[in-house]
């Protein structure tokens, strides 16, 4: 029990590591600093695989527990911390961590979309598209350059 909640206090000591950086990267959107916001994304994609490898051992070691104890194999981890007000209250907060990454990364998608819809916006604007033309056979075309000649 005690690996356990060894295991669920240091993935959300992570998770909130990840809200810190999360935060950061969303203060650098709005500075519109790319360099800083790159820095923070190999730093998320870091506390990521962190946060992947504890939660592979934290499986791990209630698979071998499971074994250890009896307990059937669809014995869920949920189910098992039912039995320990200390596991539930940890994994409460873990959860509790995960709503406010999940609230962090909507605010962050939202941002950026907006980025992403004004840089398009003046895209378009500072390069409109090109005006039409017409080909040696008077005919009115878009392509740029090919302009009819006089003859005569």
């Amino acid at each position: 029990m005690e690996r356990l909640l060894s295991i669920l206090e240091k993935e959300e000591r992570v998770l909130l590591q990840i809200e810190d950086e999360l935060a950061r990267c969303e203060h650098f959107l709005l500075k519109k600093d790319v360099s800083l916001v790159e820095k923070g994304l190999v730093r998320l994609e870091d506390l990521l695989e962190e946060f992947s490898r504890l939660e592979n051992s934290r499986r791990d070691f209630f698979e071998a527990m499971k074994r250890e104890l009896g307990l059937g194999e669809s014995a869920s981890f949920f189910d098992f911390c039912k039995q320990d007000s200390a596991l539930m209250e940890r994994l409460f907060k873990l959860v509790d961590r995960l709503k406010d990454l999940s609230h962090r990364i909507e605010r962050i998608r939202s941002l950026s979309e907006f980025h992403q819809a004004y840089f398009d916006f003046l895209k378009k604007l500072l390069n409109p598209p090109s005006l039409p033309t017409y080909d040696s056979k008077a005919r009115l075309g878009s392509q740029e350059g090919r302009n009819f000649k006089a003859e005569g």
